[in-house]
């Protein structure tokens, strides 16, 4: 470009070289920004394949944690449905017992059971409540039984007690049929007729 003297220099080829300049710095920068856009988009559904598999692995252990908690109370329920069921046997020769027998007819663990037994339903739940206050009064109606000397007892109180254990016999039954709506299908099927 050369100019003559006194003639003013033409930069009209300035704005389009600036122009052509900045189109291509924006395209890199374009370009750029969607490569990143497009990293952090499959780092995301990284991320969310990610917690979706440890929401379903921890939903997986709720399901087990209360398959495990159902379980320790049908264990629970027929442990003690055993003990009822050996006491109204006992209660049949009630002159037999020993003066002074501990007749605690609830499990060991039944205060765990019953902490476990808070996934199910409330009403169930008060059954098994119902249950444990079944049980203590009927342990406790056999222990002052036979605190009474051999021959002051009677029939009527151990008729009296035996239908307290078969009514609570029952009520085990009907909780451990409810308890194995919650469990998979088959598990415990015929488990009282053993």
């Amino acid at each position: 470009m050369q100019v003559a003297s006194g003639q003013i220099p033409s930069y009209s080829a300035v704005p389009s070289w600036i122009n052509a300049v900045t189109v291509v710095v924006l395209a890199v920068i374009t370009w750029w920004y969607a490569r990143s856009a497009k990293r952090q988009a499959n780092a995301a559904s990284k991320q969310a394949k990610a917690a979706e598999l440890t929401l379903a692995h921890l939903q997986s252990e709720i399901e087990e944690h209360k398959l495990i908690g159902i379980a320790m109370l049908v264990g629970s329920v027929l442990e003690l449905k055993a003990a009822v069921d050996h006491w109204h046997e006992r209660m049949t020769r009630w002159g037999a017992i020993a003066e002074t027998v501990n007749a605690s007819i609830l499990p060991n663990e039944w205060a765990i059971s019953l902490e476990r037994a808070k996934q199910i339903p409330l009403s169930l739940y008060q059954e098994l409540q119902n249950l444990q206050r079944s049980s203590r009064a009927v342990s406790r109606g056999i222990e002052q039984f036979t605190a009474m000397a051999v021959a002051y007892r009677g029939q009527m109180q151990a008729d009296e007690i035996k239908k307290q254990l078969a009514k609570l016999s029952n009520d085990c039954i009907a909780v451990f049929n409810k308890l194995g709506n919650f469990l998979p299908p088959g598990l415990i099927d015929g488990y009282l007729d053993k």
